[in-house]
């Protein structure tokens, strides 16, 4: 289990002119140029951003290696850059090189770091959304995108999953929605379309907090998992706007997650795709 990436953008289009393949004709030349220097900034936080945290890895991890190329694709990885990126950056920054004296030391050097050296909690893509939505008006843009487009499309739900969530879980309908990644009125709408009957949820007297339910039922949790985990990847929302949603701690949320799936951040093409798409959405 566990959220897989989606191709979001065309590189080769527009190479460029990056900004151009994603601004809509119908918005106005002031609305346009504004949008346009909002993305370009946000973009500029966001290789900052990435660009720092491949700086810190390679610092503490560079000593380890005898081969610069496999550090390269490791920290790839873990930051979700491609290695012509970081070589890139490694040659502009002038990282410490690869000695090829350095013994190997292979520790925990796959896989991204949640728990800092302090033994905290700490969301790489959290961090990163706060270093690149800075001001409160750029905060409140990416707020917006979280509520109106982070969430996931009714077509990339199993209808057989929401049969059995309606027949089986005793969940009240707003954990319901969690359950889904969806927004109440939306998914409502649709499922009213497909036919299934929304007052299925209230045939049961009891009602379980799903932090609850999860424990009890492992084709609840692992439905609880992949949704929020494909939000994750895809959709550039952070933990703990996800626990927030369904109700728990965001430590728990990222426990059960590492154990029965895997979180997976988000490249940084589809960092700069959702930056895009939240910038637009605001202008729209």
């Amino acid at each position: 289990m566990g959220a897989f990436q989606l191709s979001l953008i065309d590189d080769t289009a527009n190479e460029q002119d990056p900004v151009a393949q994603l601004l809509p004709g119908s918005l106005p030349k002031r609305e346009s140029e504004s949008a346009r220097k909002l993305i370009e900034k946000l973009w500029a936080n966001s290789e900052k951003s990435l660009r720092a945290s491949a700086k810190s890895l390679w610092d503490k991890k560079h000593q380890h290696y005898t081969c610069e190329s496999l550090l390269v694709k490791n920290l790839s990885q873990r930051v979700m850059v491609d290695e012509d990126v970081l070589q890139r950056w490694r040659i502009e920054g002038d990282w410490p090189a690869v000695e090829a004296g350095s013994r190997v030391r292979p520790m925990g050097l796959v896989g991204t770091d949640y728990i800092s050296e302090n033994d905290e909690f700490k969301d790489p893509l959290q961090s990163f959304i706060d270093n690149v939505f800075v001001t409160l008006r750029q905060k409140c843009i990416w707020d917006r995108y979280c509520r109106l487009q982070g969430n996931l499309l009714p077509e990339e739900i199993r209808p057989s999953d929401i049969t059995y969530a309606l027949n089986e879980a005793p969940l009240c309908a707003r954990h319901f929605y969690a359950l889904f990644q969806q927004e109440a009125y939306a998914f409502a709408r649709y499922i009213d379309d497909t036919g299934l009957d929304l007052r299925r949820l209230s045939r049961l007297k009891v009602r379980v907090p799903i932090r609850v339910l999860i424990t009890k039922n492992a084709r609840i949790r692992n439905l609880v998992l992949d949704n929020a985990q494909q939000v994750y990847t895809n959709r550039g929302i952070s933990i703990a706007t996800l626990a927030q949603r369904l109700d728990m701690p965001e430590f728990d949320l990222w426990r059960l997650g590492d154990l029965y799936g895997k979180w997976v951040l988000p490249s940084q093409q589809t960092l700069n795709h959702l930056i895009a798409q939240s910038v637009i959405k605001h202008f729209c």
